[in-house]
């Protein structure tokens, strides 16, 4: 838990003090959610974290196709 709020944290305030994400941190960013959503799921495996990760799933959906494009979801 504490890996994934360090991860998060890390990524805010990236984003906060540099300039707009290229497309390569926008995907290193993809990833490293991916990662830390999975390991949080798999290591709770109530009902309550699982709604959390199928939401945080599809919001990253969402950001990939709509500054990635579609082609990113491949």
């Amino acid at each position: 838990m504490a890996a994934f709020v360090a991860i998060q944290i890390f990524w805010a305030v990236t984003w906060c003090t540099r300039p707009w994400p290229s497309r390569r941190m926008s995907l290193a960013f993809v990833i490293s959610a991916d990662i830390a959503i999975t390991a949080m799921v798999l290591l709770d495996a109530s009902w309550l974290l699982a709604l959390f990760g199928l939401s945080f799933f599809s919001m990253l959906s969402v950001y990939l196709t709509f500054f990635d494009g579609p082609k990113a979801l491949a």
